[in-house]
């Protein structure tokens, strides 16, 4: 059973939209580019789980704290008598193992992902004797990419390549595992101590008047142009959205990058680069976000862009 269920992180938002807007240091354009292949992994893994029913308990992307020490799940498993924790990585490429040292083909060492998951496992334990809970935890470093290989790894070590994970799934349904209301107690627990939004971010600083404006191509991003008052054509990869759509999604970009500016007709036309007529966008506006009147003073609370909202834009 699904519990908690994964979502591009506030810094994730940030950099895709930023990347867009502003040009980034090489050194941020890689760090960005390693939150989408992270955050990609981890929705395969999302996907493979959920394909195959275990009758356990499953929390994705959990940011908790034990003893002033915060730490990262990436997927949990709650499945009696066990808790599974996974961290998932979607490295490609060979790389090879000296010791505790991992390192690339070529020999850039890298971090080793094993004492993230140690650290983890401890902290999770821990907090889990602050609930009252005995349940064992299982650890297990997933590697998500068939193009992934690791020479001189200790057979010994919890990790399950993409290859072995049908083979784990069988192993793990011939366990015994009988969820009951403690479990569900448990889980809720671990839900209410999830920390939201993440105080961790490497988003580089920005100014409003520095950033590209428009409404920007969701393929290729360029700047799309409107065609008619129903469709957005963008000239450069010939891709066609709705006006409504392209419109909305811009506004979410203007809400994540400036939560703290005022939603107003005038600051989302700006937005646009005066390329929607203000029209459009005050029917946008009327139609889907909280209205707060106030003559010239009039703005739209940010925080009303409801599910359908995001429905749409997806």
């Amino acid at each position: 059973m699904l519990l908690k269920t994964r979502s591009e992180s506030d810094e994730l938002l940030t950099f895709r939209y930023l990347s867009q807007r502003m040009d980034l240091s090489e050194k941020e354009e890689q760090y960005y580019l390693s939150l989408e292949r992270g955050y990609q992994g981890e929705c395969k893994f999302d996907e493979w789980l959920e394909t195959r029913p275990t009758g356990g308990l499953i929390l994705n992307d959990l940011l908790l704290e034990h003893n002033n020490t915060k730490f990262q799940i990436d997927s949990l498993m709650i499945r009696h008598p066990k808790v599974y924790m996974f961290e998932v990585k979607n490295h490609e490429g060979d790389y090879f193992v000296e010791g505790d040292r991992w390192f690339t083909r070529s020999g850039t060492e890298v971090k080793n992902p094993m004492i993230q998951v140690r650290r983890s496992e401890t902290l999770l334990r821990q907090l889990l004797q602050t609930c009252n809970s005995n349940l064992h935890i299982e650890s297990y470093l997933i590697f998500i990419n068939p193009e992934f290989f690791l020479y001189q790894a200790k057979p010994d070590l919890p990790i399950i390549y993409h290859p072995q994970l049908n083979h784990f799934f069988e192993k793990l349904k011939k366990q015994p595992q009988h969820p009951n209301h403690r479990h569900m107690k448990l889980a809720q627990k671990l839900l209410d101590m999830h920390i939201h939004p993440s105080p961790f971010s490497n988003v580089p600083s920005y100014k409003y008047e520095d950033l590209k404006k428009g409404v920007l191509c969701r393929v290729c991003g360029q700047q799309i142009n409107k065609i008619n008052r129903a469709i957005l054509k963008c000239p450069t990869c010939n891709h066609v959205e709705g006006l409504d759509k392209g419109v909305l999604r811009t506004i979410q970009e203007f809400q994540n990058l400036f939560s703290q500016k005022k939603l107003t007709k005038s600051s989302i036309y700006d937005w646009c680069n005066q390329t929607i007529s203000d029209r459009s966008i005050s029917r946008l506006l009327m139609n889907n976000f909280h209205c707060v009147r106030g003559g010239k003073n009039t703005y739209y609370e940010l925080d009303r862009m409801n599910e359908e909202i995001k429905r749409q834009i997806e």
